[in-house]
């Protein structure tokens, strides 16, 4: 298969049994409350395990907020711990949550993970603390909560360093599927490429600023994994379109393809083969569709930046 060079045996066998924790204790509803002051992004009301490799690439390049909190106790904490996580013991993580934020950052010495960004708990395995843990995020009111599937161990045995313990691997990064704008344009015309779905997984406020392919659907980057979790109706329901079947020929774009080769990763772990990442972006679907407009990378809370200038359309 595509990524299993690097993808290790243990953790094909993982995911066999990765999505229990959803089995256990999902509601798999959704609220349709947006926060208008926020990212515009539906909130969920189950929790979604997230893999070693797909974390690490968050951890590296950052394609979304993201919060991640080690439950496991100080000391264990000390011996080793994931780049970017921050330790809050189990046994006062319930209470923790619920202080200001100015009490927390002064007790903790972190800033209070922001309630909109995707909250990842892990624990040493990623059973019974990170389940618990994940439980209490839901009651403070995070929305879009993940499991480190394996937890400590899991990340170890996929071959990624801890802070602080030298367990190094090599790793040979994934080789991405990439497509060209001319590439892109040929197959949006070409009528024998079936079952092809076009997928912006840009914010929707970037959509609503900047244009978007009108062949294309929306799931944004920091809900894939919580969408793709659900069946056909409830994921009909809340997507606006029918659930891509496994024979799809699936095309991702973002504004650059940073979220995109993100997403890739997600969609491949829910057994999508026929995945293809744009690798040019805004600056080359505006020359296939001169309705979307370059930009530079911008935060929602950020002033919407000014349009780019748009490179010549193709002939």
């Amino acid at each position: 298969p595509l990524l299993t060079h690097f993808y290790p045996k243990q953790w094909y066998q993982r995911r066999v049994r990765g999505f229990w924790f959803g089995l256990m204790i999902s509601v798999f509803t959704l609220s349709p409350q947006m926060n208008p002051n926020k990212s515009n992004i539906m909130h969920f009301s189950h929790i979604t395990p997230i893999s070693p490799v797909s974390l690490n690439y968050l951890i590296e390049n950052w394609p979304i907020g993201y919060s991640l909190l080690d439950v496991r106790g100080k000391e264990e904490f000390s011996l080793g711990s994931i780049e970017s996580s921050f330790n809050l013991p189990l046994d006062i993580f319930f209470e923790s949550l619920q202080f200001p934020e100015g009490e927390f950052s002064k007790k903790f010495g972190f800033d209070k993970p922001p309630i909109e960004d995707n909250l990842i708990v892990c624990c040493e395995d990623g059973q019974k603390g990170s389940i618990l843990c994940a439980e209490k995020s839901r009651e403070c009111g995070y929305k879009r909560v993940h499991i480190l599937e394996g937890g400590i161990k899991g990340y170890v045995n996929a071959g990624f360093q801890l802070v602080g313990k030298d367990n190094s691997m090599t790793i040979v990064p994934p080789s991405y599927p990439f497509l060209s704008t001319e590439r892109l344009k040929d197959m949006l015309r070409d009528a024998s490429v079936k079952n092809l779905i076009v997928l912006d997984v840009r914010r929707k406020d970037e959509l609503q600023n900047f244009g978007v392919l009108d062949c294309a659907k929306n799931i944004p980057t920091e809900v894939f994994s919580h969408l793709f979790s659900l069946g056909e109706e409830e994921f009909l329901s809340h997507a606006g379109f029918q659930k891509p079947g496994k024979e799809s020929q699936i095309i991702l774009y973002c504004r650059s393809n940073r979220r995109a080769k993100y997403v890739f990763l997600l969609a491949f772990e829910f057994g999508y083969r026929n995945i293809f990442v744009f690798k040019d972006g805004v600056m080359g679907l505006s020359q296939i569709d001169q309705k979307v407009i370059p930009y530079e990378s911008y935060d929602v809370t950020d002033p919407i930046p000014a349009p780019l200038p748009s490179p010549p359309p193709l002939s």
